[in-house]
């Protein structure tokens, strides 16, 4: 049952960080987008972490 208070609210996107934004017009995946940027960055970082030095 949804009250007037509970109707006057725009919606909430969660983010990954347990967080809320209202969502933007156009961005009901910006959370998503922003964490596969950020896993890609980490994976990237890691992998040249292991890449063996040439000496």
């Amino acid at each position: 049952m949804k009250t007037t208070r509970d109707s006057n609210r725009p919606p909430m996107l969660w983010t990954p960080w347990g967080e809320q934004k209202i969502a933007q017009p156009g961005e009901k995946f910006a959370a998503l987008r922003r964490l596969a940027l950020r896993l890609r960055k980490s994976r990237q970082f890691k992998l040249a972490q292991q890449k063996p030095t040439a000496n």
